[in-house]
């Protein structure tokens, strides 16, 4: 992760992680998307993936947002055909 001040940084256990869209999508923690999450808690300090899911099933543009207790947010534009 990166800190506010645009520094690397260790994401610690208890760290949260929220993820956002603009568009008609849903997050999910498991594969077969059964499982609606849009935040991630960090249990150890990060070494381990933490996978999460997007489904969208509207034709779209989106824009995936991440953000995190004191960790600069992240973007990404997906466009759903």
């Amino acid at each position: 992760g990166v800190d506010a001040s645009g520094d690397e940084a260790n994401i610690t256990a208890g760290t949260t992680v929220t993820f956002t869209d603009s568009g008609n999508g849903t997050f999910y923690s498991d594969a077969d998307c059964t499982a609606v999450t849009n935040t991630i808690t960090f249990i150890a300090t990060f070494s381990d993936e933490y996978p999460f899911y997007f489904l969208d099933n509207t034709v779209e543009t989106t824009t995936l947002n991440i953000t995190g207790d004191g960790l600069t947010g992240g973007t990404l534009a997906v466009t759903v055909e």
